[in-house]
């Protein structure tokens, strides 16, 4: 194999953007029960799903590869975050939970793996990248547990399971590091509490 890697970059993006316009070219109508069968559509949902896992797996870890790069520096952007909700119009949660999940797969190859063949959703690897962070990656090391075990165990579970019965199992693994919480994303970091009335009169206290 000799192409280049400028090349052979270029023949990838080449075959999604064909893949992309064959999507854009998908007439709603065509799935009318005129067009086809209840067995067909019960073979294409499936598929479908298997592409969205697909694709989004490619999404994150181009967006892995290219934080890691600064790539998004060359528009001005402080972040791979604020250059998601700039040009991909994200919202900041979303565009966070990508960044996020990118970053956790690098060092969740089996995750990773079962993502990028559509084995798994991005619900699946949402709830897993979400819980298994960096402070509690390091407490589980320090307790003796491996984490190339742990990468296994819950993407059996993703595999096997809907993202509900996978986040079950993930908190138990949750439970036997961080009892406790005290390791999550989101500790320590202010609550900012808000008071709001609605068109009706109602008072109401939201945190943030």
């Amino acid at each position: 194999y000799t192409c280049s890697i400028g090349a052979r970059e270029l023949h990838t993006v080449s075959s999604w953007k064909s893949v992309l316009e064959q999507l854009a070219s998908l007439d709603p109508a065509e799935f009318d029960a005129a067009n086809l069968s209840d067995e067909e559509l019960r073979q294409f949902i499936p598929l479908a799903q298997l592409g969205i896992n697909r694709l989004t797996a490619a999404q994150t870890f181009a967006v892995a590869a290219g934080e890691a790069r600064e790539a998004h520096a060359a528009d001005g952007m402080v972040s791979m975050k604020t250059w998601l909700t700039g040009h991909c119009r994200l919202g900041n949660r979303e565009a966070a939970g990508l960044v996020q999940a990118g970053r956790r797969l690098r060092v969740l190859p089996t995750l990773a793996d079962a993502y990028a063949a559509g084995a798994v959703t991005p619900a699946h690897v949402g709830v897993v990248t979400g819980a298994v962070t960096p402070a509690r990656i390091a407490k589980a090391a320090e307790q003796g547990i491996d984490l190339d075990r742990t990468d296994q165990i819950l993407t059996g579970a993703a595999r096997a399971l809907g993202p509900e019965d996978t986040a079950q199992a993930v908190r138990r693994w949750v439970a036997g590091i961080d009892p406790d919480g005290v390791l999550d994303d989101a500790a320590g970091l202010p609550r900012v509490f808000r008071l709001s009335r609605s068109a009706g009169g109602r008072t109401y206290l939201s945190r943030h």
